[in-house]
């Protein structure tokens, strides 16, 4: 009889907690300078390194983001993507090493860019999309992309002729969507 009672006082418990939750504590000011060292090194890293500073010159509007910022599970890692055409997709990534505040960039190695043609986009019942990827599949290094960034954006001078008037259905619903997520 007694288990029975104890069960059922927790159970009322629950229910009352489930009821009246207490206020959501405000976000700890350790995870709001996180967010504030994050920007800083976002700045940095897009304004010190050279590559990454061509890439928003020749390609405004990337969406701009670091992979694995705290370093903890893995490298860190400079991310920027541009849609382009309504078609393409273009990423540059490049590794970092950030000071011990994480909001300076001290080091970067290996810039790594991939091209690649969408073929379709299709917004599922759930809201997602699905995106289809075409056969355009492009990595290229520094050294071609410094060919690039000298061609003002112009793929021809690596051999690639991009279709820039045809764009896929739903590509800027699509990228509207990825470049609000990453305002998040």
């Amino acid at each position: 009889m007694a288990y029975q009672f104890v069960v059922f006082a927790i159970l009322v418990g629950m229910l009352a907690y489930s009821q009246n939750p207490p206020p959501m504590p405000e976000l700890p000011s350790t995870l709001k300078n996180l967010e504030k060292n994050y920007r800083k090194a976002l700045g940095d890293g897009l304004k010190t390194i050279p590559v990454a500073r061509e890439f928003q010159k020749i390609f405004p509007g990337a969406i701009n983001s670091y992979s694995y910022y705290t370093g903890e599970v893995g490298p860190t890692i400079l991310n920027c993507r541009i849609g382009l055409y309504g078609r393409y997709e273009l990423k540059f990534k490049v590794r970092v090493s950030l000071n011990e505040t994480r909001k300076k960039v001290m080091d970067y190695t290996g810039a790594d860019f991939y091209l690649a043609e969408i073929e379709s986009i299709n917004r599922l019942d759930d809201g997602r999309f699905y995106i289809s990827y075409g056969n355009l599949h492009r990595r290229f290094g520094a050294k071609e992309w410094e060919k690039l960034f000298k061609a003002r954006g112009d793929f021809t001078v690596l051999g690639i002729k991009l279709i820039m008037d045809k764009p896929v259905p739903n590509f800027e619903a699509w990228w509207e969507e990825e470049k609000e997520r990453s305002r998040m």
